[in-house]
């Protein structure tokens, strides 16, 4: 590894008696540039190779010299931090443990993140209130092992306050819960989940947390309609949310070709969200073609991202025309839906796949609907197929919009008419 600090780049080199050597050096002399150099260049180490040279790291790590170790704790490495602290478990608790406490009431946020690995590590549920303290710090992986930590002490009073926390009108603090639950790792918070997705302006930072937490496509076959419906909607969820939310390397994280397999397969015999499944696949089948015909989207991927996409791509393209010829027709069924968020959805696809035949079954719509925000969404639609001009009564539409927002988009579309 070509690191400027010799140490930290024998440490990830391949020499093994180079890289054990490196490793003990760096406890023993407290060597803290080693330590930074490999921190400031974590992002371009293999995972496989940062686990290697932490157990080197851990290895050196004894009853002689652990009292170094506190100071590294100062500079946070996530995917190494269990290497520092782990050895210290093995430890006397009576020495280490009341190091930890002071680190957790007085320390940094890193060296908290590291104390409160430590107490999930030993299993103190002495500390629990305390490490449950410690969520509100604003440092992502000092949250994520707070959440770990009282998910291995099985804690029940965070699980269940975030749990309630879902349930607020702020959004920040619904996906601020569900990040929580989704570390926690109790499926049972699933449901809980999925409807506080449904009502958030946030949807889609939700949607990732809980196909984090369990497979989504499993869900799709929920003897629980409303898990199945709103499973399907966090699917939606998560493929609006590629790549403005997260990017192509996502395809892998989500399990998408799982889901996407499993709702070709459902599409074959299920009729009753038939519409929700022709929108996920034409969505999909779009967003695979964008990103396979256009390599600003995967010129950074990971091999193994570029792989599920390739593998998304050809198995939606080897479908024949008559199953999209079909999906097409029940794409219209998602107008009929009483769900806004998937009207809003299907008309937007709509507009993105250019569908002019939809025209028939938005006009309508504008007739009858009374939400301003979806009538704003099917007048942009229509705009953008180069069917405004079919949009009769105007004047009397526009007065159903009285946000000035959502006017001003709604006459733009209608300008040129």
């Amino acid at each position: 590894m070509n690191l400027p600090n010799k140490r930290a780049a024998e440490l990830l080199g391949k020499d093994k008696f180079k890289s054990e050597k490196a490793a003990n050096k760096i406890i023993n002399d407290t060597d803290l540039e080693a330590w930074k150099c490999i921190i400031d260049n974590a992002e371009f180490i293999f995972s496989y190779i940062k686990e290697k040279a932490g157990r080197k790291l851990a290895f050196a790590i004894n009853k002689d010299n652990y009292t170094n170790i506190f100071k590294f704790f100062k500079y946070y490495a996530e995917e190494l931090d269990y290497f520092l602290v782990e050895p210290l478990t093995k430890l006397d608790t009576d020495k280490v443990k009341p190091q930890m406490l002071e680190l957790i009431n007085a320390g940094s946020v890193e060296e908290k993140a590291y104390a409160v690995k430590y107490l999930g590590l030993i299993n103190d549920a002495d500390s629990a209130k305390l490490i449950f303290e410690q969520y509100k710090e604003n440092f992502e992986p000092l949250k994520n092992n707070v959440a770990e930590a009282l998910a291995a002490l099985e804690d029940k009073d965070s699980y269940s306050y975030f749990i309630e926390q879902l349930k607020s009108e702020d959004d920040w603090e619904k996906v601020d819960a569900a990040r929580f639950l989704s570390v926690y790792g109790n499926s049972d918070a699933v449901k809980p989940m999925l409807k506080a997705m449904s009502t958030s302006d946030m949807a889609e930072n939700i949607a990732g947390e809980i196909s984090s937490l369990v497979n989504l496509s499993e869900l799709f076959t929920s003897e629980d309609k409303q898990i199945q419906e709103l499973s399907l909607e966090a699917f939606d969820n998560i493929l609006s949310g590629i790549p403005e939310v997260w990017d192509v390397d996502s395809l892998l994280g989500f399990k998408v070709y799982d889901c996407i397999n499993k709702i070709i397969e459902l599409s074959q015999d299920d009729v009753s969200f038939e519409g929700q499944y022709a929108l996920l696949l034409l969505k999909m089948k779009n967003k695979a073609d964008l990103f396979v015909e256009n390599s600003q989207y995967t010129f950074d991927a990971e091999k193994d991202a570029l792989k599920e996409l390739e593998e998304i791509h050809n198995l939606l393209n080897s479908l024949g025309e008559d199953f999209w010829k079909v999906q097409s027709e029940n794409l219209y069924e998602e107008l009929s839906e009483e769900s806004l968020k998937r009207k809003k959805s299907v008309i937007a696809l709509i507009a993105e796949l250019n569908q002019e035949s939809a025209t028939e079954h938005l006009l309508p719509m504008l007739e009858k609907e009374t939400n301003e925000i979806l009538l704003c969404e099917i007048i942009s639609a229509v705009d953008k197929l180069g069917q405004a001009s079919r949009i009769k009564n105007t004047d009397e539409l526009l007065s159903k919009i009285k946000d000035p927002n959502l006017l001003a988009i709604s006459k733009s579309s209608l300008s040129h008419i």
